[in-house]
C-alpha cells in the first residue's frame, strides 16, 4: 500500500508539473501573438474559442496605382477616378496576405458610382477583387489571368468564364458596402454586400473561371483552386471619372467573419 501511495503522489506531482509547463507555453504563445499583432501587418479576430488572423493595417499602394486614380492622404484608403475617358484604372493594395494567414478580406464603401445605362441599370464599372502584380494597371481586375472580382452589375468575373457570367448576384451602387475575401486554407471566395454573405442558399452560383495556368475557380461555393493565390493583392478597378470608393481593411467589418 505504501508503495502505491508513493507512486500515486509521484503521478500527482508529474501532472502538476505538466500543468505548469502547459500554462507557461500558453502564456508564451499569447505573448508571441501579441508581439506579432503589434509588429506585423495583420490582426486577430476573436469569437468565443475561435480565432482567425486577417490582413489589416493595409492601404492602397501609391506606387502601384493607375496615374488617373487619386488616393486621399493620409490613410490612402479613399480613391477617386479622374481623367476624361471611360477606361479601366486599377490600384493594388500595398500588402498581400502572408502564407500564415487564414483569411484575406476587405470591404469597400461605394461613395459615388457615376455610370448608368439609359434604363438606370449599372454597367460593370466598379470591380472589387484580387490581382497579382503581373496585371497591368490599365486592365480591369477579373479580366486578366489569375484575377477575380465582384462587379457592380452583379457579375463575378475571372480570367475566362465558361458560358455566361453570373447575372443574379446582388448589384451594388452608391452607399453600399461590398466585401471580397479569400480563405487561404480552403480557397473559398467570400463575397458580401452590406454585411450579408452572397453566393449561398438563396443566391447560389457556379461558374468555371480559369487562372493563367488553367486552374479553375469553380463550384457553387466559389473556390479559387489556383497556385497563384500566394501572389494575390486586394485590387479595385474604376472605369468612370467620378467613381469614388473607400476601403476598409479591418478589423471592424460590416460582415462578421466568424
Amino acid at each position: 500500500m505504501g508503495e502505491f501511495r508513493v507512486k500515486f503522489r509521484q503521478l500527482e506531482a508529474d501532472i502538476e508539473e505538466l500543468k505548469g509547463k502547459n500554462e507557461a507555453i500558453q502564456k508564451r504563445l499569447v505573448e508571441f501573438e501579441q508581439k506579432l499583432s503589434t509588429s506585423a501587418n495583420y490582426t486577430r479576430i476573436l469569437s468565443g474559442q475561435e480565432m482567425i488572423r486577417i490582413l489589416a493595417k493595409n492601404n492602397w499602394n501609391q506606387t502601384d496605382c493607375h496615374n488617373e486614380l487619386f488616393l486621399f492622404k493620409p490613410n490612402l484608403l479613399k480613391v477617386v477616378c479622374l481623367g476624361a475617358e471611360k477606361v479601366p484604372r486599377t490600384v493594388r493594395a500595398k500588402d498581400r496576405a502572408p502564407k500564415n494567414l487564414e483569411i484575406v478580406y476587405y470591404e469597400v464603401k461605394i461613395l459615388s458610382a457615376e455610370q448608368k445605362d439609359f434604363d438606370g441599370t449599372q454597367n460593370d464599372t466598379i470591380g472589387i477583387g484580387f490581382a497579382p502584380k503581373s496585371m497591368p494597371l490599365d486592365r480591369k481586375v477579373g479580366t486578366h489571368p489569375g484575377t477575380f472580382a465582384y462587379f457592380n452589375d452583379g457579375n463575378v468575373r475571372g480570367h475566362r468564364i465558361v458560358g455566361s457570367t453570373k447575372q443574379n448576384l446582388a448589384k451594388f451602387d452608391a452607399g453600399d458596402v461590398v466585401g471580397c475575401g479569400l480563405n487561404l486554407t480552403s480557397k473559398e471566395i467570400i463575397l458580401t454586400k452590406n454585411g450579408e454573405r452572397l453566393g449561398k442558399k438563396e443566391q447560389p452560383y457556379h461558374r468555371f473561371i480559369s487562372s493563367h495556368y488553367g486552374n479553375e475557380l469553380i463550384d457553387s461555393n466559389l473556390f479559387f483552386a489556383s497556385k497563384d493565390a500566394d501572389d494575390l493583392y486586394p485590387a479595385i478597378s474604376l472605369n468612370n471619372p467620378g467613381d469614388e470608393v473607400e476601403a476598409n481593411f479591418g478589423p471592424n467589418f460590416k460582415y462578421t467573419l466568424i
